[in-house]
């Protein structure tokens, strides 16, 4: 019993209170930061996709060209734009890959999207 009474008095100093506060204070920040992380991550995961159809949009849109008009038509310069395109899509997933700290979750999530879309 004397040592709950010693915890209560303990909780009303002021050193105590001002250390409680503090951490209250870093635990929300943490928390703060762990969402924006979590919305980081599921904006960066919007981002990918997007690539992914940019680089499936302009595939396609190359293939057809082909298929309409020929091989003649790849050195158009709208062509060679997509191409340009497609390969910067592709470096860009390259090195987003290559900087992830998590590659697990990259081959089980990212590339499937990767070999779902090509």
């Amino acid at each position: 019993m004397k040592t709950n009474v010693r915890a209560c008095k303990a909780l009303g100093h002021p050193y105590v209170i001002q250390v409680h506060t503090s951490i209250k204070v870093n635990f929300i920040g943490i928390c703060d930061l762990f969402i924006l992380i979590c919305n980081l991550l599921l904006q960066l995961g919007r981002i990918y996709l997007d690539m992914l159809n940019v680089y499936k949009v302009m595939s396609t849109n190359i293939s057809a060209a082909i298929a309409l008009n020929g091989e003649a038509v790849t050195k158009q310069p709208l062509i060679k734009s997509m191409r340009v395109v497609k390969k910067e899509t592709i470096k860009l997933i390259a090195d987003w890959i290559s900087r992830s700290m998590d590659h697990t979750m990259v081959s089980k999530t990212s590339l499937q999207h990767s070999i779902q879309t090509c």
